[in-house]
Parts: C-alpha cells; structure tokens; sequence
C-alpha cells in the first residue's frame, strides 16, 4: 500500500517535526520593516479576493515588486485572519513545513537515498538562515516560492523517469507558479540542467560528443522554462526600476557592486556553517569593502569552483551542489542592486540545498572511504540538526517584535539606521515616544539621507504637539523620497488637524493621482476629514464610503462616516455606521459618544445616556460626554430619565476642568441648575455663558443662550425641554 512506503512516513515527520519548531511565532507581532506595507496597512487586502482585487495583483505592482500569488495569498490570509499577525505567520509555518517535505521526496526520488535527503531537507528546515523567511510576515514570498520550487523538483523528478508532454506541462505549472510568488526562482532551468547531470544521470558522460549532444538536447528541451524565467526577469527589472529602487550607478558604483560580490558569497558560506551574528538588515558600506580583500575572496571562490569541477567524475554532487549555491543567489547577488543591503538572510533559502547536497553525499562518501559506521554517521547527522534547532529556536525569539528585532540588531551588527528605525517605529506605535525620538535621532546621524527616520521623528514631534517641526520633518522626508507615500499621507493628516485643510487636500490628491501602492484607503479617510473640516460634509461622506470600499472594516471611516451622516440628518444610516464601528471597537469612547449625540437627535434619550455612560466609564472626565449627559440629563421629559442632582455634578465638573472658560459648557451647566430649581445660578450662570459666547463671536451660540437666560428669568422649569441636543462644547 502507498502508506506503507517509509519516505512518506519520514515526510510526514519532517512536517510534523518543523511545524512544531516554529509554533512560537504565533505569538509574535508585526514588525515595522515591510511589514506594514504588504499587510498590516495594506488597504488593498480587503478587496483582494474580489474581481477587482484579482486583476489588480496581476496587473499592478506593489512596493516594487510583481509577485500576483503572494498578494493574493495575504488576501486570503485577511479574509479568516484580519489582521491578526499570527494568522499570517501560520501560513508562512505551514508553507516552510510543505517545502521542506516535498524537497525530501523530490531528492528521495532522485537519489534513492532516503537518509542523505532527509538530512539536506531537516538542513533546509531547521537552519536559522531561513528564521527571517518564516518568521518575518513580509517574506511571504520566500516560502511560497519554496513550495512550488520542491513541487518543481517532484514532478521534474517523475518527467525525468518517464517523460510525457502532460508531466512537462505540470513542471512548468509549478515553475510558473512559483515566479509568480517570487521571481527569484529565474534560475530554475539551470538547476535543473545540474540534476540532469546528477542525479539523474540524463548525461552520458564516457563519450563528450554525446554528452555535449545530450546537454544541447536538454538544454533546447527547457526552452519553454527558459521562456518563463526571461518573461518574469524581463517584468521584475521593469517594476522596480518604475517604482525607483534599483540603485543608480552614481548611488552605488559598478567598483563597489563588483567587489561585494565575492564578500556577500563567503559571508554567506560563514553564515552556513557558522550561523551566528544573523540580522535582518546588513548594510553596503563602503568603508568596510576592501579591493584587495574582494580580490582575494573572489579569486578563492574561483578556485573552489574550478576543484569540484575537476572532481566531477569522482564526485558529480560537489559541483552540482556548489553551482547550485552560487547559480541560485545570482538574481540578487547585487549585478543589479536593489536597496541598500549587502546580503541578506532571507536570499540563502533555495541557494542553501546546493551545500547541503554536496555536504550530505560528501559526508556519506567519506565515511565510506573511512568505513565510519553508518550508525556513527547518522549519530553526528541528528546531533547536527539538532544544535541547528537549538540556534534556530534562539533565532525565532529575535523576531518577536520590532523592539526585540532591533535590539538584537544592534547587538550583533555595527550600529545601522535602519536597526534604529525599526526600534523608533515600534516604540511610537506603543506609545512610548520619548524613546522613540532618541532612536529616530540616532538613526538619522548614522544615514542623513534616510527617509523613514524623518518620517518617524515628525510622527513623534506631532505627538508632542509641535505641529509645524513635526510637518517641516516629514517634507525633508519626502524630499528625500518624493515616493513616499505614508510621509506625503501623514503631512496631510497633520496639516489638516492645524486647520489648514486646502493644503492638506492638495497633497492628498497628489498622492491619489500619482497611483499609491495601498495607501487609497487612508487617503481616502483624510480628505473626508478634510473636507469635513472645511464644512463640506456631504462630500466628506463620499469619501469615508471610498474607504470603506478598500477597507470595510475600518473604525475611524466607520466613525466618521456615522457621525458625517448625523451632522446632515441622515440618523438611521449614521446609526448604522456607528453600531458597526461600536461592534469592532466598543471600548472606544469617542464612538460610543458619538452614538449617543446619533440616538439623542432621534429623541431616544434612554439609549444615549447608556452609550454616554459607557463612554464616561471607559474615559472618565472626557469633556464632550460629560456635557451631553449632563445635558440630557437636566432637560429629559421623561421622569425616570431625569435626574437634576446628577446633571449638576457633571456640568459642575465639566465647567471646572474647563475653567469657565467654554460657553457651551456652562450653558449646559445654567440648565442644569434650572432643572434643579437653582433659577438664580441658571440666570447667572447663563449671563456667563451669553458674555463667553459673544467675545468668542459665536453667534449662533449666543442666540441660544440668551433665549435660555430669557426663560430662566421667566422662572421656566427648564429650556428646550425634551432633550434636544446640547451646543457642541
């Protein structure tokens, strides 16, 4: 029976056995690092499983790449997962898992060795190198890739064996596939060209006129897969130099690219066999590139090169594996540089099979050679993958959350503006900015001409309340970058909060015009409040449905849009947009307040003061529910609502903490003393209130309340009775 055959067996336990590894990672959060760009503030997620989203993932770019599947596979990830990071990272888990199994069976099949492919598999599975392709939620593209690249292999493997255009076409499925997960799989041809001569023996190598014959036969008959690769390197080179991150050769030099290529190979052949120091982020510094030292590494790989070759007939698994690590990294070995890293862990995790094969057979040959038991052989191989679980357990703790990401990179790396960046980031988000300006500031000193930390630090300055140093921050940041869309975004947002709305609606139909990368959805969001701010509700309205077009489960246009729809009289769609956001965000206490202002203009006066208690309850001495309830409860109609004593205590307060110095407020207070029989104070109080009003020119106001004043003077119960609602304070 198929399940009796052991190399599923030992599959289904390499699954089991990497699964478990990484469990932890669902507990961990998003880091500021790409991650907010592909998902957490994506605003295209919502619609990506839709007809519109699916023609958008083919047919536009997304921050600089062209990569349809993975977009698609975070849709799918927001659709059960919202924007719970651990649901991101499941997927990444059970992607990395699936590849590490399907590469077992692919090399099983090959070789018939299942105990050397499991041990390059368990390599693949558990080395630390590729903690940043699962851990890291924007680096969804590395695993799924990995998953139809050891699917390409499995099928390759059953072509190879008993070839038909069907099983062809099934290869290059996966291969197609895969490129559009990440075009970084472009090499797949040649690697299978290197299979063809070993494992699977497609070569005849006694005679060179037949093996040359057989390699041109081989070669012509991936064609179509050569076809696939051009397209998707012809496409990935376009997207990127559109979207501008492909480096100049005035920002970095051909002299510079050139001699960081030898060092990026040996730093990545140390970092296999010695996996500590890992970072999420080594920068291209000039000062630490030496010629000579470049000269002398890449005359050294050459050697090596030149060694397995000429091992070939004793050893076809060194060359097959060392062409493959070094075939398979050339894609982003740095010909064509794009951003600013040297290297990165993340590049090792198809490359990395090449020196696990040629390790795993050589291991096995010299032990032969050296008649080492085969006991002792498989002994050293489990001790090994366990010291690499060891290391990798360690590793996956470093990308808990951007705090401990950054940390971790200062620690083991040179000090980088980028490490100060991501720390800057995240301490804002949790609120902790005085931490965060330290960082930004330092990361600006170490690279004044990096953007984000401009960004961050006028994020921070606006939090301090420092309008015009936080907007001056963030147009250094967009000088710098003109494609930075958040900056662009987040001046508009800060300009409009200081009144100046026409500027802010300017930039934002810029930033709209010019095509941003899932940013539509929160430009949308601030030209509504823009507008708004501007007195234009109706067309405000429009543009918080447009958000919610792109994002239907955001609170903030929720609110807005409900309390937009209040302003204008449209009370049942307002209330439904307000219990929506109320039900996604019920300890928000601005909602629940504005929900009752919704129900207090229907005259449901027994609702709203419930919803403003809830919001006094949740943020005790917010100034707006204090005065609608004091409000409603000084002038209900309704016995059982009204309650005189209370109305007083709160408009007390309210007048207190504003220290009579808002003259809504203290209308709301001369009501309150009038339902409490005090007509004397009401007057007063009211004469107070009328003088506020009238040096603030608020007229309308000021009308209001000297009708009330006139009606206290009257010895009237109460003004307006029935619990109409109260002037804004």
């Amino acid at each position: 029976m198929r399940w009796r055959r052991p190399e599923l067996w030992l599959a289904f336990f390499l699954w089991l056995m990497t699964a478990a590894t990484y469990l932890p990672i669902l507990g961990h959060d998003f880091v500021p690092f790409d991650d907010p760009q592909y998902v957490s503030e994506n605003g295209r997620l919502a619609s990506g499983l839709t007809r519109e989203g699916l023609v958008r993932a083919f047919t536009e770019r997304y921050f600089a790449n062209w990569t349809p599947l993975t977009t698609l596979s975070y849709a799918v990830d927001y659709r059960f997962h919202g924007l719970w990071a651990g649901g991101y990272l499941l997927t990444n888990l059970l992607l990395h898992a699936t590849a590490a199994s399907l590469l077992f069976l692919a090399l099983a099949r090959m070789t018939g060795a299942l105990g050397r492919s499991g041990f390059v598999a368990g390599l693949f599975a558990l080395h630390p190198l590729h903690v940043e392709a699962v851990a890291w939620v924007a680096e969804r593209k590395e695993v799924l890739s990995g998953v139809f690249f050891a699917a390409t292999l499995c099928c390759y493997a059953r072509y190879a064996q008993n070839r038909s255009a069907t099983r062809y076409g099934v290869v290059a499925l996966c291969l197609a596939l895969g490129l559009l997960a990440k075009p970084m799989l472009v090499t797949v041809p040649f690697v299978l060209l290197l299979l063809d001569l070993w494992p699977l023996g497609r070569v005849p190598l006694g005679n060179a006129r037949a093996a040359a014959a057989a390699v041109a036969r081989l070669t012509l008959e991936k064609a179509p897969l050569f076809f696939l690769s051009a397209v998707s390197s012809v496409i990935t080179f376009r997207v990127q130099e559109a979207a501008g991150t492909i480096q100049t050769m005035e920002q970095v030099p051909l002299v510079l690219r050139l001699a960081n290529i030898p060092l990026a190979y040996a730093a990545y052949v140390e970092k296999i066999f010695w996996p500590v120091g890992l970072a999420f982020y080594y920068p291209l510094l000039r000062s630490s590139l030496s010629l000579s030292n470049a000269g002398l590494t890449g005359a050294a790989l050459g050697v090596i090169t030149l060694c397995t070759v000429a091992l070939f007939r004793r050893a076809p698994y060194l060359p097959v594996g060392w062409l493959w690590f070094l075939g398979m990294l050339v894609p982003v070995i740095g010909f064509v540089q794009v951003g600013t890293q040297a290297y990165a862990d993340r590049y090792t995790y198809l490359p990395l099979v090449g020196i696990g094969l040629a390790v795993a057979w050589g291991a096995h040959d010299f032990a032969a050679r050296f008649r080492i038991p085969a006991a002792r052989l498989s002994a050293a191989a489990l001790a090994l993958l366990a010291l690499l679980l060891v290391a990798t357990e360690l590793q996956i703790r470093v990308w808990q959350d951007g705090i401990t990401l950054g940390e971790h990179a200062l620690r083991v790396t040179a000090p980088t503006s980028a490490a100060h960046t991501v720390l800057a980031t995240t301490l804002y988000i949790k609120e902790r900015a005085p931490e965060a300006r330290e960082h930004a500031l330092e990361a600006i000193r170490l690279d004044p001409r990096a953007p984000g930390p401009r960004w961050i630090l006028g994020l921070v300055l606006e939090r301090y309340g420092m309008h015009e140093e936080a907007s001056e921050e963030l147009r250094q940041a967009l000088r710098l970058d003109p494609r930075f869309d958040a900056a662009r975004i987040d001046l508009a947002k800060i300009l409009s909060n200081m009144g100046r709305h026409t500027e802010a609606l300017t930039l934002l139909s810029q930033t709209l015009a010019a095509g941003p990368e899932g940013g539509e959805a929160e430009i949308e969001l601030y030209m509504g409040e823009a507008l708004a701010g501007q007195g234009k509700v109706a067309e405000a309205v429009e543009h918080y449905r447009r958000t919610l077009h792109w994002r239907p489960d955001s609170v903030h246009a929720l609110a807005n849009l409900g309390a937009a729809l209040t302003q204008i009289g449209q009370l049942a769609e307002g209330e439904e947009a307000l219990r929506r956001a109320v039900a996604l965000s019920p300890k928000t206490a601005e909602i629940q307040g504005e929900l009752a202002e919704n129900l207090q203009r229907q005259r449901r006066n027994t609702e709203a003061i419930a919803h403003l208690r809830e919001a006094l309850r949740l943020r005790p001495g917010q100034l707006e529910a204090m005065n609608n309830l004091a409000w409603l409860l000084a002038t209900a109609t309704d016995p059982s609502v009204r309650s005189p004593a209370e109305a007083v205590e709160l408009a007390e307060q309210a007048a207190m903490v504003t220290r009579r110095g808002n003259a809504a407020v203290l209308d709301t207070l001369a009501a309150a003393y009038a339902s409490a029989g005090r007509l004397t104070d009401a007057t007063a109080t009211a004469n107070e209130a009328l003088a506020l009003a009238r040096r603030g020119g608020q007229d309308d106001l000021a009308r209001e309340i000297a009708e009330h004043a006139r009606v206290y003077r009257a010895e009237s119960v109460a003004p307006a009775a029935g619990g109409a609602a109260p002037p804004s304070s």
